[in-house]
């Protein structure tokens, strides 16, 4: 526990000195402060990211703001320039959600890029407020009336911190000023057309006033949420690792004697570790399936699950057909069709001239420039941490994570087969290609690709 001007780093488990830290500053008086903040304590090598969302005429202006900050404290700096806007429309989303979005993409990037295990970010208790109000009136259940957390796992490579979550906001700014710092106001935060803004300079004023305390006491429930979720994760992952084997979910008494919120909770991991479509519905579905009949049966996403003498089973017709035991080297690739197995999966490829008006009709099959392509080829599983740029996309992620989000299970995105060269991924079958070997005007030689099950 650290004290700096009576500013104080709350987190439990404050990362080793020495430990690599990428800081997100907008250039807000939060983060101003939190920068501040870590420079002072000195324990910690800092980079400092920002991402300009191009929605506001200031924009520029943050950006400027902020490498003059760096400059000052003499830490480096990254700035990622994203139009949200343009990016809100074309994922049906809100400019917020596009904008959160963005900046964790960005954040997870440049954190694995620049192997920093740790992402920092300003969000204070009035943060978390904001956040448990939202989860209420959305109808959140108990992990999401926790709110957020000080340290959360981000992904494989890297942790969440947030230092200031049990801070108050008047106690940040009472610091700013004490410090004599400059920060940038961002006029949007007074829009109480966002949900956020509206519960900050509406709701939450007179809940306090109405209420005095009243944001120290749904801080204190989060945090009692947050341990009671702790307490049923750890049981309840301890009885799944006993009774989730390769195919079987196994129901026995003590899953059909306990408690409901008991059953909603090991239903719950279990859809999250099979990457099942997820809701609070969903996961009623699956317990009512568990406590049903033998013979029931009911479709999530992929999968066909089925309620058997001997627990839950399931099939899907995609994950049989992608499970790659080994890696090939593609050799010999040229105008004749080449096929390379794998257990009951067939990988066949061509060399051939640019077809004319060739349309892709499925996703077992794949147009590449062959002069695109580095070097040779391999069929094989993807890496942990390996990125790619898929086709169409702004920019490249995680493979995993692709897999994750196209709802593949987690037991079956390792052994997810991909065609790579020696500059990474060029297609994903079942999916797409990667963006740097689509077909141009300018190609000439294309590489066919098909990717099927033999028969029975």
């Amino acid at each position: 526990m650290k004290m700096i001007d009576e500013v104080t780093i709350t987190c439990v488990d404050l990362p080793e000195a020495g430990t690599d830290l990428l800081v997100a500053v907008s250039g807000g008086i939060d983060s101003i402060v939190l920068l501040d903040v870590l420079v002072a304590d000195g324990r910690w090598p800092i980079t400092v990211f920002h991402l300009n969302h191009n929605l506001r005429e200031e924009a520029a202006a943050d950006a400027a703001f902020v490498k003059h900050c760096t400059e000052a404290y003499d830490v480096p700096l990254i700035v990622e320039n994203k139009h949200v806007q343009s990016l809100a429309e074309k994922w049906s989303c809100g400019v917020e959600e596009a904008g959160r979005r963005c900046r964790y993409d960005a954040l997870a990037e440049h954190a694995e890029r620049l192997q920093i295990p740790i992402i920092v970010t300003a969000h204070h208790q009035d943060d978390q407020v904001e956040t448990v109000l939202s989860h209420i009136f959305r109808g959140a259940g108990a992990t999401g009336l926790g709110g957020m957390r000080s340290n959360r796992v981000f992904n494989q490579n890297c942790t969440i911190w947030r230092p200031f979550l049990q801070t108050k906001r008047l106690d940040i700014e009472a610091h700013a000023q004490r410090q004599q710092l400059q920060w940038q106001e961002d006029s949007s935060n007074t829009d109480t057309r966002f949900q956020r803004n509206f519960f900050r300079h509406c709701v939450i004023p007179q809940f306090e006033t109405a209420a005095p305390g009243f944001c120290d006491a749904l801080t204190e429930f989060a945090d009692n949420k947050q341990q009671s979720v702790d307490l049923l994760r750890e049981q309840t992952t301890d009885w799944l690792r006993d009774h989730h084997q390769e195919t079987c979910f196994v129901i026995d008494e003590t899953f059909r004697q306990a408690d409901d919120k008991w059953q909603e909770h090991v239903c719950y991991q279990f859809l999250t570790a099979m990457a099942a479509p997820m809701s609070r519905r969903i996961v009623r579905i699956f317990l009512d399936l568990c406590l049903g009949d033998n013979g029931r049966q009911c479709v999530l996403g992929a999968y066909t699950f089925q309620n058997t003498q001997k627990g839950i089973k399931w099939a899907s017709e995609q994950s049989s057909l992608f499970c790659l035991t080994t890696d090939h080297h593609i050799e010999n690739i040229g105008s004749e069709k080449h096929s390379y197995h794998d257990g009951d999966m067939c990988l066949q490829i061509q060399l051939i001239h640019k077809p004319q008006n060739k349309q892709v009709t499925n996703n077992l099959e794949a147009y590449l420039d062959r002069q695109a392509c580095v070097g040779y080829l391999q069929w094989r599983m993807i890496d942990l941490a390996e990125r790619w740029h898929p086709l169409g996309a702004g920019g490249s992620k995680r493979a995993l994570d692709y897999l994750k989000d196209k709802k593949v299970s987690a037991m079956y995105r390792r052994q997810w087969p991909v065609l790579a060269d020696e500059a990474g991924i060029v297609w994903i079958p079942g999916w797409t290609i990667a963006h740097r070997v689509r077909i141009t005007d300018a190609t000439d030689m294309v590489l066919w690709c098909q990717h099927s099950k033999l028969a029975e």
